[in-house]
């Protein structure tokens, strides 16, 4: 079964749907996006929160409104709520953008450094 990871940005429009496309073909990940704000793409719920295993966010401001909003979700499953820390300064179809979340990533080891797919 695969493990379930969940990108959340501001907006759900750039960064999230950038870092969630990066594991489009995984064998081991499946991944889904969302944005804090009441105008994102796709706005965080707790249905989102609960079918995370690993909650990937990407500045300070999300991190806190994950475990602020939903610390009950959080707390009774003890989920990882991890910070990648990406300025929201990018377009999501930024080479830019993609090769940081790679590397990002990469260092928290969910992708490979050979460039191979999980």
């Amino acid at each position: 079964m695969k493990k379930h990871l969940l990108f959340v940005c501001t907006s759900g429009m750039d960064r999230s749907p950038c870092a969630a496309n990066l594991f489009k073909h995984s064998k081991k990940y499946e991944a889904k996006f969302a944005g804090i704000s009441l105008g994102s793409e796709v706005l965080l719920t707790k249905e989102a929160i609960a079918w995370a295993d690993i909650i990937f966010t990407m500045e300070p401001v999300h991190q806190m409104h994950v475990l602020e909003k939903f610390r009950k979700e959080i707390g009774e499953s003890s989920k990882r709520v991890i910070l990648l820390d990406v300025d929201n300064c990018w377009k999501r179809h930024d080479r830019a953008l993609e090769e940081l979340l790679v590397g990002k990533l990469q260092g928290e080891g969910f992708l490979r450094r050979d460039g191979g797919k999980e």
